[in-house]
């Protein structure tokens, strides 16, 4: 089942409702264009940046990915605590 049969153009609509009436995106009126408020750039960011430092070194201590956790490594440990 392909993405295009379950998302409809009425979730669409909502989706876009909800998001306009959080004020993370904007409709200039004549248009059918949304845009980003600068409050949906940050809340943006925010979520970008946690999916790269927190979520993505969850899963690669999760799942055991080498690749990932030479990255965390490169942190400074607390004092007194050893590597694993």
């Amino acid at each position: 089942m392909c993405i295009r049969d379950r998302y409809t153009t009425s979730r669409m609509t909502y989706d876009l409702r909800c998001l306009r009436l959080k004020g993370l995106i904007f409709r200039p009126t004549g248009t059918n264009r949304y845009f980003l408020t600068p409050y949906g750039w940050k809340v943006a960011r925010l979520f970008s940046r946690l999916e790269a430092h927190v979520f993505r070194s969850a899963m690669a201590m999760f799942t055991g990915n080498d690749a990932v956790c030479r990255f965390l490594c490169r942190f400074p440990r607390p004092r007194g605590q050893s590597a694993r």
